[in-house]
């Protein structure tokens, strides 16, 4: 119980409010975008979980395990904007490092899970580029097969036609028999 006291004592720490060096319009800008922050990300949570609740399958997720770590990260992430938020009137500093260290946590895991993914894309990729470049390559030595193939009945023909002319030739040249 002393450490959740001591996660969000506050006794020692002061707000970094309009009271210090910090312009007014910059701390209300610093509010709106982390407010703004955590609605986003705390709507993308919701949208995934009532998703996932009533049985759907999101196309961009290899299953429901993955969705629902995304899902944890958007939560974790829209938390922490909260708590950053906060800061300027509940300088719980102790309890915001904690849940960036938490979001930091599941954004690894989330990494971790990704990666199967990334890496069996990657090899199909791979897999399909060398079966294309075996398929070319096959085609190519086909083509090339008939061509040669082409060559030699050519050559062949044209043997048979000087053989014929030298026949023709040595027929003409030598005198017949009975002349």
């Amino acid at each position: 119980m002393e450490w959740w006291h001591w996660l969000f004592e506050t006794e020692r720490f002061r707000p970094p409010g309009p009271g210090l060096a910090l312009p007014t319009g910059l701390v209300w800008a610093t509010l709106a975008s982390a407010v703004m922050t955590f609605l986003v990300f705390s709507t993308i949570t919701v949208f995934l979980l009532m998703f996932l609740w009533q049985g759907g399958q999101p196309r961009f997720f290899r299953d429901r395990t993955t969705a629902l770590a995304f899902a944890a990260l958007t939560g974790v992430t829209g938390l922490n904007a909260l708590v950053r938020a906060l800061m300027f009137s509940w300088p719980a500093y102790r309890f915001h490092a904690l849940t960036a260290a938490v979001a930091a946590a599941v954004a690894w895991g989330v990494v971790a899970l990704m990666l199967p993914v990334a890496m069996y894309r990657q090899v199909n990729q791979l897999r399909e580029e060398r079966h294309a470049f075996a398929n070319k390559v096959n085609a190519e030595t086909l083509a090339m097969t008939a061509g040669m193939m082409r060559l030699e009945n050519i050559q062949k023909e044209m043997l048979r036609q000087v053989h014929l002319i030298e026949h023709a030739m040595d027929e003409r040249r030598s005198p017949g028999v009975g002349g």
